[in-house]
């Protein structure tokens, strides 16, 4: 993967997919019983991209949060730009409420904006879509 930076689009998903794959491994439509708690449990207790989807939503005990991150590595900053291109930085997850559940996936592509910013703008988006839904 790290061969080339174009390497990183060959290994691809869209939103609306890996969405719909939260959905059917939520509703447990795809893994045995046994593994589908396994793999909730390493979902929920992951520690990364607090920044991203979780810094948008409030933080109760009574939300349940399971998700997986991602990120690209970047292109070298070319003259003028201050960072370089980044393929991809992404947060999919399962949001559960006492009153609702719902999969979230944003997915931002070749940005050339901070690592910081890419992330506020996933938690802003995250937070607009839970207002929305509750």
């Amino acid at each position: 993967m790290h061969e080339t930076f174009d390497n990183q689009y060959l290994n691809t998903t869209t939103p609306l997919d890996a969405v719909l794959l939260l959905k059917h491994f939520y509703q447990g439509n795809i893994l045995k019983k046994e593994t589908q708690d396994f793999l909730w449990k390493i979902l929920i207790e992951t520690q990364t991209g607090r920044n991203k989807l979780k810094a948008g939503l409030p933080q109760k005990e009574s939300i349940i949060l399971g998700h997986k991150t991602g990120s690209s590595f970047r292109k070298d900053a070319k003259e003028g730009e201050e960072f370089g291109l980044k393929a991809a930085e992404n947060d999919i997850r399962i949001v559960v409420t006492p009153t609702k559940s719902y999969a979230i996936a944003i997915f931002i592509k070749n940005s050339t904006e901070s690592n910081d910013v890419n992330n506020a703008l996933i938690a802003e988006l995250s937070k607009m879509i839970f207002e929305f839904i509750n």
